[in-house]
């Protein structure tokens, strides 16, 4: 039996995190001992360029509008980048090789923050678009030997959590509120077909937020969190396959910005 493709939105999706992947490290890796490098030179962009272009007639507006969005922030930053090193390769040949790659490295930082702004404003219309349909439930209960528990009060208590942490400026909350509605969004999206591991993800996004809560969040509990948060997110992937790329974007942000 041939396997069905994904939907054209995950399609994107996952090329437009092929690029994340690629400004976090491929760039650095391609140039590593190249004699040259230039826009021709980064594929990735060039292929989730084309991908968007072909899918345009398949894809709603919001996520072709919201999926070239981040794809015109990766060329800007990344062109401008190019700028940059151009720039730094003129100096003294005693400083050029260290100035050019300080120019690469914080264009890059940059491209990367901005472009990961852009997806995660992108991931919640990309999750629902590519989810099964689901009927809408207001209060969601889940049997268990706990007991019944009522996730969308969970949810609702993980953002709270959010904007109640001192530690992260508004900036930060605003960002992290975002992802974490992106995955309360992947969370109750599985909950019909897979109750158990939506309570097992809702509360490690609970616990998660919790430590954040707190006045001084500790890094050690934050990463054991973290990665509690990842592998519950990996149970949901059968039905929402973004829930893990949700759960790792929290957790790098948590990470940078705790």
């Amino acid at each position: 039996m041939s396997q069905q493709s994904p939907a054209p939105s995950l399609q994107l999706w996952i090329a437009l995190k092929d690029v994340e992947e690629y400004i976090r490290d491929g760039i650095a890796r391609q140039m590593n001992g190249a004699e040259s490098f230039g826009g021709e030179d980064m594929l990735p962009l060039k292929a989730v360029h084309l991908l968007c272009e072909k899918l345009k007639p398949v894809l709603s507006a919001s996520v072709y509008q919201g999926g070239r969005h981040a794809i015109q922030v990766a060329v800007d930053g990344l062109n401008g980048m190019l700028v940059e090193m151009r720039m730094a390769s003129t100096s003294p040949p005693s400083q050029r090789q260290a100035l050019m790659i300080s120019a690469c490295d914080s264009a890059r930082a940059a491209t990367l923050a901005d472009f990961q702004l852009a997806l995660a404003a992108l991931e919640p219309v990309v999750g629902k678009e590519s989810a099964p349909s689901v009927p809408t439930v207001n209060n969601i209960t889940i049997s268990h030997n706990s007991g019944i528990v009522n996730l969308q009060s969970v949810l609702t208590g993980v953002t709270q959590s959010i904007s109640n942490a001192d530690s992260l400026d508004s900036a930060a909350k605003e960002t992290l509120t975002a992802l974490s509605s992106a995955f309360a969004n992947h969370i109750q999206a599985a909950q019909p077909e897979q109750p158990q591991a939506a309570e097992a993800a809702a509360e490690q996004a609970k616990d998660l937020a919790a430590e954040l809560e707190r006045a001084n969040p500790r890094p050690a509990v934050l990463r054991i969190k973290g990665s509690g948060l990842i592998e519950a997110a990996k149970a949901l992937a059968t039905v929402v396959p973004v829930a893990i790329s949700t759960a790792k974007q929290i957790v790098e942000f948590i990470s940078a910005a705790a």
